[in-house]
């Protein structure tokens, strides 16, 4: 059975990836200001040195060892302590707002790739979306691009990452004819 991985190139990765180091860097600034305002920044003192140190030691780790991390998530210890802090502040809707944060940092920084298969083409939307092949009129890999050819005029056409993917451009062309045909 022949089955295809295509990734997709995700140009605002650099953009997504700054942005939630702006929202931990600002909340962590805000923190320190309300813990201190509310005077719970003597009560909060060790708990946020010991959190801090942890912080600092994971992201130690994550740069010496960053072969081993998915270079998007280099953000996520620091979501965790801006979460805690403000859990631990007292202020739940600042904790659910950051989780939410969090959760849409992580769906925008993830790896696109689309599985092409025998049954149907697997796109990556959130949710992932299932594509038959009797809604498509037309599946083409050419020049670096990815186009899905919709039988209701729609189109889909996304650069390909060609350091990831690995795939002779001919060979799954007829593939994709193959299943057109059927």
């Amino acid at each position: 059975m022949t089955e295809y991985q295509i990734f997709l190139k995700n140009n605002k990765v650099k953009f997504y990836n700054r942005f939630s180091w702006f929202i931990i860097i600002s909340n962590f600034s805000i923190i320190l200001y309300v813990s201190y305002s509310l005077n719970k920044f003597r009560e909060m003192k060790w708990s946020f040195l010991m959190l801090a140190l942890l912080f600092l030691i994971i992201f130690i780790l994550q740069y010496y060892l960053k072969k081993y991390f998915h270079d998007n998530a280099k953000w996520i210890p620091g979501f965790f302590f801006i979460i805690y802090a403000w859990a631990f502040l007292g202020f739940p809707w600042l904790m659910v707002l950051n989780i939410v944060l969090l959760f849409f940092s992580i769906i925008t920084g993830k790896i696109l790739v689309v599985h092409v298969k025998p049954t149907a083409i697997y796109y990556p939307t959130f949710p992932k979306k299932s594509i038959l092949w009797s809604e498509l009129s037309n599946v083409i890999l050419k020049d670096g691009y990815l186009t899905i050819d919709f039988k209701n005029n729609k189109l889909i056409q996304q650069l390909i990452d060609e350091n990831n993917t690995k795939i002779n451009e001919k060979e799954f062309n007829d593939f994709c004819k193959q299943q057109l045909n059927k």
